[in-house]
């Protein structure tokens, strides 16, 4: 996946944990997970036999390392 411009936290955000980020463009809103979770949508975007799900999950566009460019809470701004 190509890297994102101007990623920044996401402004309307009503509940889950911190560090949900959004495109600049706001067309893209990237998540931290654990790789349980990472798993799960490679699963269900790749497996035919699990393909019923799709319609009721985010689409899985695939993964982004933001190592070093996000502090402590997931936010950009890199490590503080």
């Amino acid at each position: 996946m190509a890297q994102p411009k101007n990623i920044r936290s996401l402004e309307m955000q009503v509940g889950g944990h911190k560090g949900v980020q959004q495109s600049g463009e706001g067309d893209l809103v990237m998540k931290p997970c654990l790789p349980a979770e990472r798993d799960f949508y490679q699963a269900i975007a790749g497996d035919e036999r699990l393909a019923s799900l799709r319609p009721h999950v985010a689409k899985f566009y695939g993964t982004l390392r933001l190592e070093g460019q996000v502090n402590t809470e997931g936010t950009p701004g890199g490590d503080q």
